[in-house]
């Protein structure tokens, strides 16, 4: 009979000391959680909410800009690998370069009537609107309001207010083949003029290019005069 009892004994005391074990663990695991839930309290102060302000559609530029348009001016650059130039309708000169990279600003009348009645400059990518002076508007606005978004959806172009040509001339040779395999002819045109520029400076020897381009415009060599 004592045996029993000591026996009793010895498992109340494993039994009390399992049981402070798990309440130690149980105590460590909500101090733990305690903490995660403080730091979440914290990080959820820290948060700013900014609110997203709708773009305005074209109606709303077209009725802005009728009273903006002579104030306004916007940076073109020349993407062309020669001179570009175009007169208004009242054969007043509105833009002229002699070589590729030659930009200036104009008014936001004058690049108005070039995109309404001379499109083809930006539709065979030969300038390209990188600027506007204005803390109201943004170039986006501007490229809305010219009806210029299909242009460059249509090939992909994200960055249309740089030098998107000579970046493109610039992209591993993987890139370049589909990007040249997808766009359309107006632009790979473009991509062409001006590999010959800078082959003719020392400044293009990429031979897969050039065969990408002249597979692309049935050419069977980029470079032969």
């Amino acid at each position: 009979m004592a045996k029993a009892k000591t026996e009793t004994k010895e498992v109340i005391k494993k039994n009390t000391k399992t049981s402070k074990k798990k309440e130690v663990k149980k105590a460590k695991e909500i101090e733990i959680i305690d903490e995660i839930i403080d730091d979440v309290e914290e990080i959820e102060e820290d948060i700013e909410i900014e609110e997203i302000v709708p773009r305005k559609t074209y109606k709303d530029l077209k009725k802005e800009f009728r009273s903006k348009q002579y104030e306004i001016e916007v940076e073109i650059l020349n993407l062309n690998s020669c001179a570009t130039s175009c007169r208004g309708r009242d054969g007043r000169l509105i833009f002229n370069f002699n070589k590729s990279g030659d930009r200036e600003f104009i008014s936001l009348a004058d690049i108005s009537e070039v995109a309404s009645r001379y499109k083809g400059f930006f539709e065979k990518h030969l300038i390209a609107i990188i600027d506007v002076d204005s803390d109201e508007y943004d170039l986006e606005d501007i490229i809305t309001y010219l009806n210029l978004d299909e242009i460059y959806q249509e090939n992909e172009i994200e960055n249309y207010d740089t030098d998107y040509i000579g970046q493109i001339l610039k992209m591993d040779a993987k890139k370049f083949k589909r990007l040249v395999e997808d766009a359309n002819t107006n632009l790979v045109k473009t991509i062409a003029s001006r590999a010959v520029e800078l082959f003719k400076n020392g400044k293009f020897d990429s031979r897969i290019k050039e065969e990408a381009i002249c597979k692309r415009l049935n050419r069977e060599d980029l470079f032969e005069m």
